[in-house]
Parts: C-alpha cells; sequence; structure tokens
C-alpha cells in the first residue's frame, strides 16, 4: 500500500470506522482511540505487503477486536476509556439527546446484534462481509439484523 493510497482510505472511512466503534463503546474518545488504532494497523501491516483485499472490511474487523480486547480488559461491557468533552459545536451536535438515546438503546442489544447493526449502518458493510467479519453465517447475520432492528424500533418508538 501506497502512502498516497493510505490517505486517501483514511479520509474516505475514517468517519464509517469511526461511527462503527461509538455505536460499539458508546465513548466518543474511545472510538476515535480506536479508529485511529486500526488505521495504524492497517498503515503497519499495508507496508508490510500483507494482501489485504478489502481494506473498508479489514478496517471495520480490526476496529472491532479492537473494541472487544477493551472490553475484556477493563472486565466490563464497556471500555473504560476517559470521556472527553466536546470539542467543537459538531461534537456537541453528535453527543446530543437523540444520539445518547440511541447509544442507549444500542448498548441494551446483545453483543452480536450490536456488531452486526453497527457493521451494517454505520460501517456499510454487506452481509456477506458481516459474516467474515464476525466469523459467522449469511443467515445467522440476517438473524441477529432483524432482531436488532425490531429492539431498537421498540425502544425508539417515540423518536420516530
Amino acid at each position: 500500500m501506497h502512502l498516497d493510497d493510505f490517505a486517501a482510505l483514511y479520509r474516505k472511512q475514517f468517519d464509517c470506522v469511526y461511527r462503527y466503534t461509538l455505536a460499539l463503546t458508546g465513548n466518543a474518545a474511545c472510538a476515535e482511540e480506536i479508529t485511529q488504532e486500526a488505521f495504524a494497523r492497517l498503515l503497519r501491516d499495508g507496508f508490510r505487503k500483507i494482501n489485504i483485499e478489502r481494506p473498508e472490511a479489514w478496517l471495520m474487523s480490526v476496529a472491532r477486536n479492537l473494541a472487544v480486547d477493551s472490553f475484556r480488559k477493563q472486565g466490563r461491557e464497556r471500555p473504560g476509556c476517559e470521556e472527553a468533552p466536546p470539542r467543537n459545536p459538531e461534537q456537541q451536535l453528535i453527543l446530543g439527546e437523540m444520539q445518547q438515546r440511541i447509544l442507549s438503546a444500542l448498548s441494551k442489544l446483545a453483543q452480536s446484534q450490536r456488531d452486526c447493526i453497527a457493521l451494517r449502518e454505520f460501517g456499510g458493510l454487506s452481509y456477506d462481509e458481516i459474516a467474515g467479519v464476525m466469523g459467522t453465517s449469511v443467515d445467522s447475520v440476517k438473524v441477529q439484523l432483524f432482531r436488532a432492528r425490531r429492539h431498537l424500533r421498540k425502544e425508539l418508538e417515540d423518536l420516530t
């Protein structure tokens, strides 16, 4: 991977990976830290000439693994990253009341459902790609997405 390719991918995918990790962690500081680490690993591994066919899916997989590792290290459901105060109006808007309700609803999902919905809705991955990232079947992904969406619809029905 050339540095120019990496820079273009970073510009194109950073927000997508960040939104995905934010959905997983519910913490803006953790999401940013995990997203940057995922890109750092891509930069490192990409220059080692490892054949990464779909860098977008690879980034999501690495971000998911980093989030899971963070959960394990902390010995709880959510990573213990220190929450940074909003730095600008855009972040204040992102961390607004509606997003907090959505993140709260996401946190009530089973981990597999949260992963599936985040990879699909925030990461933009196909069912096949989600199955690959999660190491499961496409049918399982479909079931998890159905259940997650049903739960979210119920939790957030007053927002619509």
